[in-house]
């Protein structure tokens, strides 16, 4: 997954170099913050991307959601402490750069993936990729902590409203680092949509032989050499149905 020697570097690689230098803060954690209904963060974190392919500081998307927060206050309650907001944002924005990190590398292999807030508030999915013939793959990311498994958990029970297969990925601590951020390897991200468009080809493979054996079957009679030919085509179209490339 690394660019060839000499190669133009990834968009995802110069986003991992960027924020290899990057540093995070913690602030304090307030009750009536902790409740309050906050904006679409992933809207909000992109809004704040300086360009594409280049996360926000952490400071920038805080004071951005700081902004935001006020602006949605209702003026006759008390004003939330804005070190209190600032770092429940900043908690949220640890996980936005990890997913950020995944899109990019989705997009580079696959051409398209949608990542925004509908996803993640309507379905609990974090990144959808678009595979071969317009094939999707939901990605659930969490944390290693039972919270973030807990909560995980909860909204698998959504999944089945989705046409389409999700699958969960828990980050491995420690194991692809990129300043403090914890990342997904980028071959494990292609290799787990790849695992699941095989499978999709696979499965409509199946469908269509036993259809054109049906088809053949209950058809009028043939010479004898032709079903032979007929179900040749038959697999030679279903091994490069099974091969999509992405």
């Amino acid at each position: 997954m690394r660019a060839p020697f000499g190669g133009e570097p990834a968009l995802w690689e110069r986003f991992e170099r960027t924020i290899s230098r990057y540093t995070l803060e913690h602030g304090p954690r307030d009750p009536g913050v902790e409740g309050m209904l906050f904006p679409p963060l992933v809207g909000a974190y992109r809004a704040a991307c300086p360009a594409p392919g280049i996360a926000p500081t952490q400071r920038a998307y805080a004071d951005r959601v700081l902004r935001l927060v006020l602006a949605a206050h209702d003026p006759y309650l008390p004003r939330p402490d804005d070190d209190a907001v600032r770092a429940r944002a900043g908690r949220a924005y640890i996980s936005l750069v990890v997913q950020h990190h995944a899109h990019l590398v989705l997009v580079d292999t696959f051409g398209a993936a949608a990542w925004d807030d509908d996803l993640d508030m309507r379905y609990g999915v974090d990144l959808v990729a678009i595979g071969n013939d317009a094939v999707a793959v939901g990605l659930a990311l969490r944390a290693p902590t039972e919270r973030s498994r807990s909560l995980a958990a909860r909204k698998a029970q959504r999944y089945g409203a989705l046409p389409f297969a999700v699958r969960a990925l828990e980050v491995v601590p420690h194991d692809y680092v990129a300043g403090p951020f914890w990342l997904y390897r980028p071959e494990i991200l292609v290799g787990v949509v790849m695992e699941e468009i095989r499978a999709h080809w696979d499965a409509k493979g199946r469908r269509m032989e036993a259809a054109a054996v049906a088809a053949y079957t209950s058809g009028q009679r043939r010479p004898k050499a032709s079903r032979r030919d007929f179900m040749d085509g038959v697999h030679a179209a279903l091994l490069a149905l099974r091969t999509p490339q992405p």
